[in-house]
């Protein structure tokens, strides 16, 4: 389908970092999303790095995010792939996004919530074969542009 791109819940966060540079709220969420998924060392780095670009000068704290990256930068590198995807031409024209084998949080209901709202481009993001708790499913369903139940094979 033209305007498809599927990918991984961390994709679509790194995408929506690289799309908002400005803004910590997609990191902060990632974070979060990290603990979720036992990745907290990572997780504490960016948030350390979310309070060092807002002007800490905790000095423990910016020797721990040297050391942290130091010992962690090529597992932590991604391919260009989410950057490319996020500066593309496809990307600002995206029309679906799908989602596939990654558990919903609240957190991450509430950026694709928002980011359907916000873009207008994309008419679809397609969770049907992601597991989404009551609490992220009440904060997703009501808009069409969800797709939510497996058994829907309805395109948008």
């Amino acid at each position: 389908h033209n305007g498809d791109v599927v990918m991984t819940e961390a994709e679509a966060f790194l995408a929506a970092i690289i799309a908002n540079p400005d803004d910590d709220l997609p990191r902060l969420v990632f974070a979060d999303w990290l603990d979720e998924h036992d990745d907290s060392l990572r997780a504490e780095f960016i948030r350390g790095q979310c309070a060092l670009a807002a002007g800490s000068t905790d000095i423990e704290l910016a020797k721990r995010m040297v050391i942290i990256e130091a010992a962690n930068r090529r597992k932590w590198s991604m391919p260009g792939v989410a950057h490319a995807i996020a500066s593309s031409e496809a990307f600002r024209k995206l029309r679906r996004l799908s989602l596939a084998g990654n558990r919903i949080l609240p957190s991450v209901a509430m950026v694709l919530r928002n980011w359907i709202t916000s873009k207008e481009s994309l008419k679809c993001i397609d969770l049907r074969r992601c597991e989404i708790d009551a609490e992220s499913l009440a904060i997703l369903e009501g808009d069409a542009r969800v797709l939510l139940d497996p058994k829907s094979d309805e395109e948008r």
